[in-house]
Formats: structure tokens, C-alpha cells, sequence
């Protein structure tokens, strides 16, 4: 997740330049402290306050990541050395992971006539801030630099970000941050009897019209929420079982296109909605209560945790079915 505690993240101070580079669970942004134009800084996506916390898939992108910052640091400065270095305290308690890569000259050691922590330190006293304007150019260039060494898949712009681990929707009761397993597991368990009752109330013609904008028949959403729960039974399973496990994009628009969805028998469809339902809330069941915080990935910077995963499932189900309610009024 997000980490909330992090000026640089929550956005309390806001960051010139903007990110420079989103790895799979890292990012890299210019700081804002009084340490200089080109000083970055280095820190998961995750909220994360020790290396020991780090999973595998972490820890390995941290080091070549370390090595990349400070070459792009070394190719656009002309520093004498640079530091890289890991004060994780805020306020006397353990904070945030930032790892600060810094570009130090000679002229900066021979003006304030120290080097090391001194030199931090006594930049700290000073608190001259970088200039914006310096920042803002280069960062445009860190992040040329960037991408020209990065091999990383990007986001396609066809598929939808991933939500939020403390994600609000607009649209329908859900907080993902007050939605436990159990809150889950009640809400996942009525999906099924809900469907079946809005199939039984409404003829076969009106789940098979389109929104006025071209958006997904009754039928199409149906189809999606039983894709949903075999596909995140299967995401929880490699969660819990799993390193850090790659999620592989649904695909909700290839699938409802190549498969007929809007055409489908919908009596076998809320069948094996049931099955999927119970396979999910078997798999729920499996997570101990320690295994709530195991990562997964799928894009860069969209890692979320075993708790995501199964509040993501409940998001699903209630959201869409409040979809197909719509669309079955919108055709009276």
C-alpha cells in the first residue's frame, strides 16, 4: 500500500518534478529536503519501516534500482562521490524506508568545510531548500535517463489501474479500510442468492440490452462477477502460497467479447457462480490471520496484499451487482 505516514507519499509537501521512475515495487522522486538539486530518493511503494520486511521480490530490486539511481545521479552531476545512505527514524520512531541518493562535490565540502553525516548535517542547519526551478529540469532529464534504462512492462492504457488498498468508492457502500475477512466473507455469500433473484425477476430480453453509451449488458456483468471469483480465488491461493506471485490481467472486455457474454445461457452462468463463490470463501478460509499482509503484483507499482485481494472479490460482487440493477431499470 501507499505508505500514509510519508510526507512524500500522502502528499503533504508536494514533490517537484514528480516520480522519475516506478519500478515493481519502488519509486524514485527528487527530494525535498535541503540536500541539494539532484538528491533522490529511493523508497518502496509498500508501506515499510526495516529491510528485514522486505520480501524476496523486493530485496531484488532494490539493489540493481540502487545502482541505476546513482548512475543517473553520476551522469548528471558533477559530483566528487555519491552517498547513499538509509536514516529511517521520523519523529523518534521507525519510519518510512527512504534511501537517499545524494550527489556531493568538492566545492560543497570545501564551503561548509566537512563531508559524511557533517555535511548532512550542517545542510539540514542551513535548510536551504533546492531550487524549484533546478529540480523541475532535473528531473526532466532523470527521467529520460530513466526510461531509457528501463526494461520494466508498462501499463497498458486498455486496462483500468487496480484500486487502492484503502480505496472509497464512490458508488456503493464499500471502505476498503473498515471491510475485514469476515465483512468479506458475508458480503461474497450473498452474492449468489442476490443474483439468482434478480435472474428470476426479469425476463431473458432485458438482460441483454447495452447501456445508451455502448457499456455492458445485464448479462455481460453477470458473466464478469463469475469470472471474478474463479480469478480471485486463484490470486488468493498464489498469494497466500506464493512469494510475491505476477497476477495476470482479467482482461474483462477480451473475455466478454471473445466468449459471447452478452449472448450466454444465463441459468448455467448463476450455477457456476455458486461453485465459484464457494471456492473463494474455501480459499478465504485458508489465510491465517498473520497471512492477511503477503504481497502480489501485476503492473509496476500495483503490488497489494492478501487483505486487497479478498476486499477487491467483495468490491466486485456488491458493485456489480448494483451495475446490473441499473441496467435492468434503465430498459423499463
Amino acid at each position: 500500500m501507499e505508505c500514509i505516514a510519508c510526507d512524500l507519499t500522502a502528499g503533504r509537501r508536494r514533490l517537484p518534478g514528480g516520480v522519475l521512475h516506478r519500478g515493481e515495487s519502488w519509486v524514485v522522486e527528487h527530494c525535498v529536503g535541503p540536500l541539494g538539486v539532484g538528491t533522490l530518493i529511493v523508497k518502496p511503494t509498500r508501506h515499510v519501516t526495516g529491510i528485514d520486511a522486505l520480501t524476496d521480490g523486493e530485496a531484488d530490486e532494490l539493489g540493481p534500482l540502487l545502482r541505476t539511481t546513482a548512475r543517473v545521479v553520476r551522469a548528471l552531476t558533477d559530483a566528487e562521490q555519491i552517498y547513499t545512505c538509509l536514516w529511517s527514524h521520523a519523529g523518534g520512531v521507525p519510519g518510512h524506508l527512504h534511501y537517499v541518493i545524494q550527489p556531493v562535490t568538492r566545492a560543497q565540502i570545501d564551503e561548509l568545510g566537512t563531508y559524511g553525516p557533517g555535511l548532512q548535517m550542517a545542510m539540514f542547519t542551513r535548510e536551504e531548500g533546492p531550487d524549484p526551478d533546478g529540480v523541475v529540469a532535473f528531473a526532466d532529464r532523470a527521467r529520460e535517463r530513466f526510461a531509457a534504462t528501463s526494461s520494466a512492462p508498462l501499463h497498458p492504457d486498455s486496462v483500468p489501474p487496480l484500486a487502492a488498498e484503502d480505496h472509497v468508492c464512490p458508488d456503493c457502500p464499500m471502505d476498503f479500510a473498515t471491510t475485514g475477512p469476515d465483512d468479506v466473507r458475508a458480503i461474497v455469500t450473498r452474492v449468489p442468492g442476490e443474483a439468482r433473484a434478480l435472474l428470476a425477476a426479469h425476463p431473458d430480453d432485458a438482460w441483454r440490452t447495452s447501456g445508451p453509451d455502448g457499456s455492458w449488458s445485464a448479462a455481460e456483468y453477470l458473466c464478469h462477477v463469475r469470472d471474478v471469483y474463479a480469478v480471485f480465488t486463484i490470486r488468493l491461493h498464489r498469494a497466500r502460497t506464493e512469494d510475491d506471485p505476477p497476477l495476470e490481467p482479467m482482461l474483462n472486455d477480451l473475455r466478454a467479447r471473445r466468449f459471447g457474454y452478452a449472448q450466454a445461457a444465463l441459468g448455467p452462468v448463476v450455477e457456476q457462480l455458486d461453485a465459484h463463490v464457494a471456492g473463494f470463501l474455501a480459499e478465504l478460509g485458508r489465510v491465517p490471520d498473520e497471512g492477511w499482509d503477503r504481497p502480489a503484483h501485476r503492473y509496476p507499482g500495483e503490488r497489494r496484499t492478501a487483505l486487497w485481494l479478498a476486499r477487491q472479490a467483495a468490491h466486485e460482487g456488491r458493485h456489480h451487482l448494483s451495475d446490473i440493477v441499473v441496467r435492468l431499470h434503465d430498459r423499463r
